[in-house]
This record gives structure tokens, C-alpha cells and sequence, in this order.
């Protein structure tokens, strides 16, 4: 039985009384609610009346409804609402002082632009969960105005039909454990999405989530997002229906992703990394996050993506890839506009974790990166290609072009291939690193990486070869069409050049091509290093070297070049003519054959501030030019060593001008200390 405390009066008012005592007013202004149109049962604990409301008959057509609350002595001040019934009517302003559990309003069908709910304002929703009795579960068929809850949405499930002209949550949206459950399902667009707390993912799948078909315009999270366990949880998604764009993203807390897949995730829900094609047109603007993004063991978690088009993302913190592939990232398709991160980009287990990637809007991988700028370091990790700036695979047809990156740390490589690198599979412009480059332990780590064309790379310290193929390099990958030359235009280092383990580690290189070596294929423009140049244990180890028919033009070592224990390290080679080569100091030989010299074509001048000293193996400590040399200068001695031909300067054409300013000493190795 239900008592009815005071009669009705204009607009029509019924008041009942709460278990607590406190005085709940029901208020119309279409129509007249009495007993049987207001039910009253009570929570699980007995302790709170739990009101349903039903408003379906014709009267109650475009009525306002308020449920108001006066407190009694014991009382808590709130109403607990478990549903509201009003399809088919339309509502005009709800406002509920205390929870609701779920509405019902409307009679429009998809993308009518039929009105369902005018306004709604509540305390909470799904705050009693199913201690009400009622199921959580909203549809408001047509359009609704604005939705605000002033407190938490949580174990709820909200499905609108059309479109929202705004969404205000002032405390956090909370998943639950149970599908869809503390969600925003919008068939069509949300005007402004504002949540002053965080986005928490429950155990279920699409828990804590806002999707949206179409668009949505600025969003801003007072909070963070938090995957959760469930696929998709823990998310704002956009484009499940048609192409959407996502206008402005604002996260004053962190994104982190969870155990599932695509969890703690901003822009478009799908995203088929295998073939590098999405499932869904989204074009996300601007993302400004004020602390981290982390990825998750969940694949693809802890992401910000748009397969069409990212605009500028700047995140305070750092970002750090995860267990799951494709945690931890930065996604576009066709162009991502910038990205600034304050702190370091740090890639996990997964591959392609921690990185920032294009080039997922098109089959053949065809995209563009404007600016990237790193604070701290990018550093790789254990999986393939974590740790990346770029392109996520290499395409022979397509290419990602780069403008600039600028890395205010160092540039590592980590134990996974490609991990901690920039990977631009067609050009690359200016490339700035205020640290190290450092190879890793596996190939093309902790590389700089271009298809056809690299402008400039200057790098504040020194560049370390690590211990596999092309670890610590700076290099133009085989992609480029056959025919199609490829240019290394300028690379300054402060530091010195050092090889790893690894072959060709710790270098400026190109990369045999498909074309051949029929005609140039790569021209290497100014390389200047502030210090050494040396040789590691790997075969080509700390040297510029072009493989491939090609030109170097000016080559500057301040320092030495020292060549290492593997062949050919330590060297500046030329499959064709050299300009200018200049060591401020010593060129020294060592243990590997051919280690510590200049091999090339012509050369038009080279000069040695200090001597020529030969190694112990063959070729070791030597200059040799195919095409001659027209100045050769070497202000200290020419000393041969242990090693065939050591110390040695050998020009297949003439020496135009040679300049010895110290002496020329034979070694014990044959052809050892001679010039000519």
C-alpha cells in the first residue's frame, strides 16, 4: 500500500513517503500520477523505498517530471527512482533528486530526428545496482537534449537512438561486471561530452564505455580512463555506423589500458593491425592528455587512434607500450598532425608497443607524421618494433613520409628487431637528437630509418652500434622501386661514431637495393663527426659506407677513424666517387681485414691531421681510391704494418698532388708502407 501524504495540487503533485522518512514529491505538468501509476517497493536491505514511475499513457505526452525530496529527520535527502516508463511519449525536463536506475522515452526510429527526452538531470545513476529489482537498462528513442548526472553512472547501460546534444557526468563512469554495463550507446552523435571524474573498465566486455555512431564534438575527462578486464572497456569510441570525427580530446589524468582487448582506448573501436586496414573511417582532432598512457596486456589497449586522420596529441607524461601488441600507442591512418610527449616513449612486450605509428588507413601503408617531439628518450622494448616512430611494417608500394623529430634524450634500441627506432619507409626530414643513439640487441634497433630520402639527422652525443645487423645505424631501407636513387642528404654527430657486435652497427649506411647495382642508387651529402670514428666487432661496424653504387660527397672525422676486430670496420667506403674526406686526426688499423681505412672511387681530396698507421690484417690502416686522387694529405708518417698491403695508399689512377709531412715506413706485412 502506498500512502499518500498530501492531495495534488496545480501542477499536479503526489507525495509519498520514504522508508527513511524522508517526503518524496512527484510533480507532472501533463497529467496526473496517483498510486497506481507510482509504485513503491523497497531496496534488498529494507532500509530505502525504491519508486517506479510509468508515464506512457497519452496525457503525460511532452510532460515535465521532478522528484523532489524533503528531508526527515534519519533521512538521507534522496530518492531512489528504479525506472521510469514513458515510450511511446515524449518527456520534456526530468529532474530526479537522489538515483536513477533506467528510463524509457520515445518512439522515434533511427536518425529520425523525432525528440525522446528534452533534458534529464539526476543525482546518479545505477548507484543501488540491483539491490532496486529493476533492470538498468535505458533506450530513449529520437533525440534527446541534454543528459547530466551530477554524481557517478555506474552498472548502468544507456542506449539512444539518435543524438545528444551533451553528456555531463560530475563524477566517474563505472563499469561493471556484467556486458554493456555502465555505458553510453549513441546511434548517432553526442554535441559535448564532459565526465569530471574518471572512465573505469569493469570485468565485462564493453564496460565503462562511450560509443558513439557518428560524431562527437570536445570531450574532457577531469579524471583518467582506466581499461578494465572486458574487451573495449574503459573507452570513448566513435564511427561504429558511418565515418565519424571526434573534434577535441581533453584527459586531465592519465590512459591506461587493461587486460582487454582495446580497453582504455580514445577514437575508433576497431582497428585490424594485421593488414594494416580498420574497419571504421574516424578522424579524431586534437588530444591533450595530462599525465601517461600505458598500455595493457590487452592487445591494442591504451590507445589513442583515428584510422582516417589524428590532429595534434600531447601528452604531459610519458608513453609506455605493454604486454598486448599495440598498447601504448599513438594511431593514424592517413596523416598524424604532431605529437608532443613531455616525458620518455617506451615500448613493452607487445609489438608494436610504446610507439606512434601511420599508415593504418591504407592497405599498401601509405602516411604521413608532421612532428613528433620527445622530452625524455625512446627507448625500445622486447617486442618487434616497440619503441617505434613511424611506419608499422615495410612496404615496397606505399611509404610513410616524416616532417621532423626531435628527441631530447637518447634513441635506444631494446632486445625486440626495429625496437626503439625512427622508421620513415619513404622520406624523412630533419631529425634532431639531443643524446645518444644506442643499437640494441637486436636488428635495425635504435636506428634512424628512411625509404628513399633522409634531410638531415644531427645527434648531440655519440652514436653506439648494438649487437645485431644494422643496431645503432643510420640507413635507407631496400623499399625504394628499382631505379628509384636514394639520398642521405646530412648527419652530424657531436660525439663519436662507435660499432657494435652486430654487422654494420654503430653507422651511416644505405641498404643494398631491388634495383641492383647497375647505376647509383644512393648519394651520402655532408657527414660531420665531432670526434671518432671506430671499428667494432661486427663486420662494417662503426663506418660510413655506401654498398651500393653511389657518391659520397663530404665526409669530416675530427677525431680518428679507428678501424675494430671486424672487417671493414672502422671504415668510409664508396661503391663510387668521394668528394672530400677530412680526419682531423689518425687513420689506424687493427685486427679485421680492411679495418680502419678509406675504400672508394675517386676522390678529390683527403687529408689526415695526424698519421696513417697500418694494422695487423690485410688492407688494414689503408686508403685506396679506384679512380685516383687529386689532393692527398697527410701532415704526420705512413707506417706500414703486420698486415698485407697495412698502411698503405693505393689509387688505381694517379695521386694529382701528394703532401707527406712526416715519413714513410714499411711494415713487415707485404706491400705495407707505401704510397703510390
Amino acid at each position: 500500500m502506498i500512502e499518500i501524504l498530501e492531495s495534488r495540487i496545480a501542477p499536479a503533485s503526489l507525495v509519498l513517503l520514504d522508508i527513511d522518512g524522508d517526503k518524496v514529491t512527484f510533480t507532472t505538468s501533463n497529467g496526473a500520477l496517483d498510486a497506481s501509476l507510482v509504485t513503491k517497493t523497497a531496496t534488498l536491505d529494507g532500509l530505502h523505498s525504491v519508486f517506479a514511475v510509468a508515464m506512457s499513457l497519452g496525457v503525460f505526452a511532452d510532460s515535465d517530471l521532478t522528484v523532489a525530496v524533503s528531508k526527515a529527520a534519519g533521512g538521507d535527502g534522496k530518492a531512489i527512482v528504479g525506472h521510469i516508463e514513458a515510450s511511446p511519449n515524449v518527456l520534456g525536463t526530468v529532474k530526479i533528486a537522489g538515483d536513477l536506475g533506467s528510463i524509457n522515452s520515445g518512439t522515434g526510429n533511427f536518425g529520425t530526428g523525432v525528440p525522446s527526452l528534452k533534458a534529464l538531470t539526476v543525482d546518479s545513476m545505477g548507484r543501488y545496482a540491483g539491490s532496486t529489482g529493476y533492470v538498468l537498462n535505458s533506450t530513449l528513442r529520437g533525440d534527446v537534449g541534454s543528459f547530466v548526472v551530477k554524481g557517478d553512472v555506474s552498472n548502468v547501460s544507456v542506449f539512444m537512438t539518435n543524438s545528444v546534444a551533451s553528456i555531463s557526468i560530475g563524477g566517474s563512469l563505472i563499469g561493471g561486471d556484467a556486458d554493456h554495463l555502465g555505458t553510453f550507446s549513441v546511434r548517432s552523435s553526442i554535441g559535448k561530452l564532459a565526465i569530471k571524474g574518471d572512465v573505469r573498465g569493469g570485468g565485462a566486455d564493453f564496460s565503462g564505455r562511450i560509443n558513439v555512431g557518428d560524431n562527437i564534438g570536445p570531450i574532457s575527462v577531469g579524471g583518467s580512463i582506466y581499461g578494465g578486464l572486458g574487451e573495449a572497456s574503459g573507452s570513448i569510441f566513435a564511427g561504429g555506423q558511418h565515418p565519424a570525427t571526434i573534434t577535441k580530446v581533453t584527459i586531465a589524468g592519465s590512459l591506461i589500458g587493461g587486460t582487454g582487448k582495446s580497453s582504455g582506448g580514445i577514437g575508433a573501436s576497431k582497428l585490424d593491425a594485421s593488414n594494416g586496414s580498420t574497419g571504421l573511417a574516424v578522424t579524431l582532432g586534437s588530444v591533450t592528455i595530462g599525465g601517461d598512457v600505458i598500455g595493457g596486456t590487452g592487445p591494442e589497449s591504451g590507445r589513442i587512434a583515428g584510422p582516417v586522420e589524428v590532429g595534434k596529441v600531447s601528452i604531459k607524461g610519458d608513453l609506455v607500450g605493454g604486454v598486448g601488441d599495440l598498447s601504448g600507442t599513438v594511431i593514424a591512418g592517413a596523416k598524424l598532425t604532431g605529437v608532443t610527449i613531455g616525458g620518455a616513449l617506451q615500448g613493452g612486450k607487445g609489438i608494436n608497443s610504446g610507439a606512434i605509428l601511420a599508415g593504418f588507413g591504407d592497405a599498401a601503408g601509405v602516411g604521413t607524421i608532421t612532428q613528433v617531439t620527445v622530452g625524455g628518450s625512446v627507448i625500445g622494448g622486447a617486442g618487434e618494433m616497440s619503441g617505434v616512430i613511424g611506419a608499422a611494417k615495410v612496404v615496397s608500394d606505399g611509404g610513410i613520409d616524416i616532417g621532423a623529430v626531435t628527441i631530447g634524450g637518447d634513441l635506444a634500441g631494446g632486445s625486440g628487431p626495429s625496437s626503439g627506432s625512427i622508421f620513415s619507409t619513404k622520406t624523412l626530414g630533419k631529425v634532431v637528437i639531443k643524446k645518444d643513439l644506442r643499437g640494441g640487441a637486436s636488428y635495425d634497433s635504435g636506428s634512424v630509418i628512411g625509404g628513399r630520402t633522409i634531410d638531415s639527422v644531427a645527434i648531440s652525443g655519440s652514436i653506439y652500434g648494438g649487437a645485431d645487423f644494422l643496431s645503432g645505424a643510420i640507413f635507407l631501407t631496400n623499399t625504394r622501386p628499382p631505379g628509384n636513387p636514394g639520398k642521405i642528404n646530412k648527419v652530424t654527430v657531436g660525439g663519436s661514431v662507435v660499432g657494435g657486435s652486430g654487422a654494420q652497427s654503430g653507422g651511416i649506411f644505405d641498404e643494398p637495393t631491388s634495383g641492383g647495382i647497375s647505376s647509383p642508387n644512393i648519394e651520402i651529402g655532408s657527414i660531420t663527426i665531432g670526434k671518432d670514428l671506430i671499428g667494432g666487432g661486427g663486420i662494417q661496424s662503426g663506418s660510413v659506407a655506401i654498398l651500393v653504387q653511389g657518391n659520397l660527397d663530404t665526409v669530416t672525422v675530427k677525431g680518428s677513424v679507428i678501424g675494430g676486430s671486424g672487417d671493414t670496420s672502422g671504415t668510409i667506403y664508396g661503391n663510387g666517387n668521394t668528394r672530400i674526406v677530412t680526419i682531423g686526426g689518425s687513420l689506424i688499423g687493427s685486427s679485421g681485414n680492411s679495418a680502419g681505412g678509406v675504400f672508394t672511387g675517386h676522390i678529390d681530396a683527403i687529408t689526415l691531421g695526424g698519421s696513417l698507421f697500418g694494422g695487423e690484417s690485410l688492407q688494414a690502416g689503408s686508403i685506396f681510391a679506384s679512380g685516383g686522387i687529386d689532393l692527398l694529405k697527410i701532415h704526420g708518417d705512413v707506417r706500414g704494418s703486420t698486415g698485407d698491403s697495412s698502411g698503405r695508399v693505393n689509387a688505381s689512377g694517379n695521386i694529382v698532388l701528394k703532401i707527406i709531412g712526416g715519413a714513410i715506413i714499411r711494415g713487415t706485412g707485404p706491400n705495407s708502407g707505401l704510397v703510390g
